[in-house]
């Protein structure tokens, strides 16, 4: 007994004889019993104490409701290229894909839909934060990341829970989350194509501009006779060989004088007509992202595919009180054995004259 030999003489112990292991765990879980036995009503009392103030406190926290709302993520393809293009490569259709699902987590935890929410149920007052203290921003974005929050799934679906005290509002609340997703991924889709859109007008404009420029270059040459270079100059050298071998010297003479004038012009016309063509070339172009952006510029396309929708919750998910009860009993049990077992550990020191305080 543990207890009783804390008092027996230190040399009378060293002589005792050695205890076998199985002596030695029988007398280890005996003094364990006693331990307890002798300190019980304070273990008791304050474990007692500890669920009756945990009760206490489990009922003064406010009951939240929680309301989930699941989707995959739709991929943000240009619906232009879809209509326009022979050869898509992404497929419209398709969804679950783990890189467009954490692209649409960073959309839910970005400030422009968070200050929608907050703004729509007037979270300041709802979560009872008073707007333009010191810290208040704060502390709203750590209480909306406490109410508010989305995750991936397994499945790599999207899922966003919403905890509130009122079934009603936390249904809405994950309902509109998914909402205002679709539009700031639509606006920033569409903010894009409009860019792309005013830059493929400015280009094709300029490009016409352009073509206007080598169109009258070569409506000059045409005046001069000039309208087609190569066929012009093949013709008339077919014609002058003609006439050298019917010895018309005469005609080969006017033939050969028209060669060279033509010769004159023939680097200038070549070097316009490879232009026009090159121009005509990406006229086409932009003609076709024209009509690709101005069709994403103006397009709908949700970022959500949802499976399942927010209901209204008809049970509250926290506080968990009879869990809370029992981990404090429980904590108040493991801390009140340390302290009293620290308490008769420095009792013995004490009283062996090891230790003075």
């Amino acid at each position: 007994m543990l207890l009783l030999r804390k008092f027996i003489d230190p040399m009378t112990e060293k002589n005792t004889p050695a205890q076998n292991p199985e002596e030695s765990g029988y007398f280890q879980s005996f003094n364990l019993l006693v331990f307890f036995y002798k300190w019980r009503w304070p273990i008791i009392i304050i474990c007692a104490v500890a669920g009756l103030a945990s009760v206490i406190a489990a009922f003064t926290i406010q009951e939240k409701y929680k309301s989930t709302v699941e989707f995959f993520a739709v991929p943000q393809v240009s619906l232009g290229s879809q209509i326009t293009e022979e050869v898509i490569n992404d497929d419209i259709l398709e969804f679950g894909d783990k890189d467009v699902a954490e692209q649409m987590l960073q959309l839910l935890n970005s400030e422009q839909i968070k200050t929608a929410i907050i703004a729509k149920y007037n979270l300041w007052r709802h979560y009872d934060i008073k707007q333009g203290e010191p810290g208040a921003n704060t502390i709203m974005g750590e209480t909306y990341d406490e109410n508010i929050s989305a995750r991936l799934t397994k499945y790599t679906s999207v899922s966003i829970q919403v905890l509130d005290h009122s079934p009603d509002t936390a249904a809405m609340i994950a309902n509109d989350v998914v909402a205002y997703l679709d539009t700031v991924s639509a606006r920033l889709r569409n903010g894009m194509a409009e860019k792309a859109y005013n830059y493929a007008i400015a280009g094709y404009e300029s490009l016409s501009k352009e073509k206007l420029g080598i169109e009258d270059g070569l409506n000059d040459l045409r005046d001069k006779g000039v309208y087609d270079y190569t066929t012009q100059l093949e013709g008339i050298n077919e014609q002058y060989a003609t006439a050298i071998n019917e010895g018309r010297s005469k005609q080969a003479e006017i033939l050969n004088q028209r060669m060279r004038e033509l010769s004159q012009y023939g680097v200038q016309f070549i070097s316009l007509e490879k232009a026009l063509e090159n121009i005509i070339d990406r006229e086409d172009r932009f003609k076709k992202n024209i009509e690709r952006f101005g069709i994403d510029m103006n397009s709908q396309i949700s970022a959500s595919q949802i499976v399942n929708s927010a209901s209204i919750p008809d049970k509250k998910a926290y506080p968990v009180r009879w869990l809370i009860c029992v981990m404090s009993v429980l904590s108040a049990f493991v801390f009140s054995v340390i302290i009293l077992l620290l308490w008769e550990n420095v009792s013995s020191l004490r009283a062996q004259g090891k230790i003075e305080f």
